[in-house]
């Protein structure tokens, strides 16, 4: 007899890892849900149908494949696409291979059986040194319930507006003894009872349940008694009776009003029968698409007081680390410093979630990331699940969206013209197309580059426009400038410029966000006021001159001629004087009206009148200079906010209108006292000079006084009337329209 022995320890032992490892996967792969697949490629045709394919029974069952369908080839899966979403999903694999984009996709399968599935794909392919695909794997999960719970909710939506749509109340009407007096068509169809059945019978044994009877008895009586309309109180939900005996919820609002005296109560009642149960529905659809939602994620761990036990590929993925690296770790070594406290306050009060944190890969990268964990048992012990997801892509979409909004907000305060970003770092100008239009240069010929910019701006404006940009750049200050551009053509333009830095966390600028807008108009305008004012300014120096020496030379001659006459007519014999006196008298008289003329047309071409004086300090001058010599009263009611809703040349204008106003009330009234007032009303500011004088009628005296004051108040936008009866007085008003103001309310 003969035999050997063999130590089969070593054998024992890596059986047992590979059934603990297999268990591991089993569990990642039915706690995922997922499907998993991997694809060697051969040389010359990475698609080829016959490429080996390992497929886990997971996916063979979503698939609906069998043992005894053949070899597991890039052809099952092929076969089973839907034809109408073949085309993309090769698209999407070819895309990665090549383009290394990420294979991430949603299509449909059709099984074996003819059931169409829905299936959510991600893959990851290897490539050799030449950059030739060799390998890809991935995940393949049934999102099916997903997509019809969407398709549920749809419809649910579409039903709930139907009802509403077409729904009829049913229109009831009883009277104080609760018997049935009305009873419409739509009632009829809703409790069973035909109009003949039901008028006469008693509401509360009719359509509401026994149960309710007492209470909705007592509640009719109440509102009989109170005599008011209850119907403020908005429709209530009930419980009503059909005629078969069966219940149903409806919605009743009901009024009190009278026919010929008497109570009557009207109810309107909806069945809400299909309503209550959409919501029901929508409800539950509701909530299996949260639960849906909720359990959709890329990574699954298993921990125990923090202690990786298990994971999944996705989450080795998620974190690039090989398969088993991350067994036995501590999962805040997944977890950014920035993020760490947070993360392990939540795991202390056993918060689930879902929340964001940061997470840290292997290669000591972050990523946003989403995380949410429910309580579990594993291997006879209390564990934790924990599922995750990469959120790098939807905070890349809120940051792009500020951005927009950034953007967007400038944009506003600018008028919505030229918007340009520009990148610090890489030195790209982005430019839209009202950008092209303010420089003149097309999007062909523009090389989107600072320097590029530059070469537009007017060589003479180069070296301050380039200095201000530093600055802001430097964070001295915000950019707002005003340059020249110089187009291709020869034209230039006047540009604005206004921008705003965004920086990293240590302040360095990242980008340049900014508008511009084409002000050569304005700058025309402003250049044309300048030469305006130049010449009004050459013009009153003329004025003064021509004023100056009529006061100098005509005014002083008329005045000696004056004294002349007096003297010569004191020097006249009685005799004489009796035959000329009264013509010496008449020419002297005439000789004043001359000089008094004279006068208020060297007042007309006088400077200034304000003399570097507010409008009241300079009224009540003039006021004090024109009566200092006469019996008139003049009284000044003005209110300051009046005077500075007023322009320096509106003042001026109001100035010589209210001392063309007193001369006349001194010289033609006889009016013992006068008043002048200043007011800010709603619709503008008025000027009034006001006398009890003797009046005159304004139809009949065309003076020039009358015309000039007209002329003024129209050049400053405003409006002269007189108003005056024989022995009632006189009033002349001037009003200025709020619209030619600077009212600051």
């Amino acid at each position: 007899m003969a035999g050997f022995e063999l130590d089969i320890t070593e054998q024992k032992r890596t059986e047992e890892a590979l059934k603990l490892s297999i268990e591991r996967f089993d569990l990642a792969v039915q706690g995922s849900r997922d499907g998993l697949w991997d694809l060697h490629f051969s040389a010359d045709d990475p698609l080829n149908v016959a490429n080996p394919t390992y497929y886990s029974p997971r996916m063979k069952e979503i698939m609906g494949v069998k043992g005894e369908d053949g070899p597991d080839l890039l052809g099952t899966w092929v076969t089973r696409l839907h034809p109408d979403d073949r085309e993309r999903v090769f698209a999407a694999v070819h895309a990665h291979l090549t383009r290394r984009i990420p294979y991430d996709i949603e299509y449909r399968i059709v099984r074996k059986d003819g059931v169409c599935r829905w299936i959510a794909a991600r893959g990851q392919a290897q490539w050799n040194e030449t950059g030739d695909p060799i390998r890809m794997s991935g995940s393949f999960s049934d999102i099916t319930e997903r997509k019809q719970a969407e398709e549920a909710l749809c419809e649910s939506e579409v039903r709930s507006r139907s009802i509403i749509e077409t729904a009829f109340d049913a229109v009831i009407a009883t009277n104080k003894e609760g018997r049935i007096i009305g009873w419409n068509a739509q009632a009829e169809a809703i409790f069973g009872y035909s109009a003949h059945e039901a008028i006469g019978r008693g509401l509360s044994e009719t359509i509401i349940p026994a149960r309710f009877r007492q209470a909705h008895a007592i509640g009719i009586a109440r509102v009989f008694q109170a005599g008011e309309n209850p119907g403020s109180k908005g429709r209530r939900e009930f419980s009503a009776l059909h005629r078969d005996g069966h219940e149903f919820p409806v919605e009743l609002a009901i009024t009190l009003f009278h026919v010929n005296g008497q109570p009557v109560l009207s109810a309107f009642v909806r069945d809400i029968t299909e309503r209550k149960q959409v919501e029901e529905a929508l409800r539950e659809s509701e909530e299996r698409y949260r639960l849906l939602t909720a359990a959709t994620f890329d990574g699954i761990a298993i921990h125990d007081q923090g202690i990786i036990l298990e994971v999944n590929p996705g989450l080795e993925r998620m974190f690039g680390y090989g398969p088993g690296e991350l067994l036995g770790k501590h999962v805040l070594d997944l977890v950014a410093d920035e993020s760490r406290e947070t993360v392990l306050a939540k795991m202390r009060n056993n918060e689930q979630g879902p929340y964001e944190s940061v997470g840290r890969r292997k290669d000591g990268s972050t990523f946003y990331g989403e995380v949410i964990i429910k309580p579990c048992r594993y291997k006879g012990r209390d564990v934790r699940l924990v599922a995750g997801r990469d959120i790098t892509a939807r905070k890349q979409t809120e940051q792009a969206l500020r951005q927009t909004a950034d953007r967007l907000s400038l944009a506003t305060r600018a008028g919505g013209v030229g918007i340009w970003d520009w990148n610090v770092a890489s030195n790209v100008l982005t430019w839209d197309d009202q950008m092209f239009a303010l420089y003149g240069v097309s999007r062909e010929s523009f090389t989107c580059t600072y320097e590029a910019w530059k070469a537009c701006v007017l060589p003479g404006d180069v070296e301050q426009v380039d200095a201000e940009v530093q600055r802001a750049l430097r964070g001295e200050k915000d950019l707002d400038i005003e340059f020249r551009v110089l187009w291709p053509n020869g034209t230039i333009r006047n540009i604005r410029a206004l921008t705003t830095v965004h920086r990293d966390v240590s302040g360095h600028p990242l980008r340049m966000i900014g508008t511009n807008w084409d002000i050569t108009e304005r700058k025309r305008m402003e250049e044309a006021l300048r030469q305006r004012e130049h010449d009004l300014r050459a013009a009153i120096e003329e004025r003064e001159r021509i004023s100056q020496d009529l006061h100098d030379g005509i005014l002083q001659s008329l005045f000696a001629v004056g004294l002349g006459l007096e003297a010569s007519q004191a020097l006249l014999s009685p005799g004489s004087r009796k035959v000329a006196g009264s013509r010496l008298d008449q020419a002297i008289g005439e000789l004043n009206r001359v000089i008094r003329e004279v006068r208020s047309f060297i007042a007309g071409l006088a400077p200034d009148p304000l003399q570097g004086k507010d409008l009241l300090p300079a009224l009540r001058l003039m006021l004090k200079s024109l009566t200092q010599n006469h019996a008139l009263r003049v009284r000044l009611v003005a209110e300051d906010r009046a005077a500075q809703a007023v322009s320096a040349e509106q003042a001026a204008h109001m100035i010589y209108i209210a001392q063309e106003a007193v001369s006349n009330c001194l010289q033609h009234s006889g009016a013992q006292e006068a008043m002048v007032s200043l007011k800010l009303l709603k619709q503008g500011v008025r000027l009034s000079i006001r006398d009890k004088g003797c009046g005159f009628n304004p139809a009949s005296v065309k003076g020039h006084g009358l015309i000039n004051m007209a002329d003024r108040a129209q050049k400053i936008g405003g409006r002269c009337a007189v108003f005056s009866k024989i022995k009632k007085g006189t009033r002349v008003v001037l009003d200025l329209p709020k619209e030619v103001l600077n009212v600051r309310r």
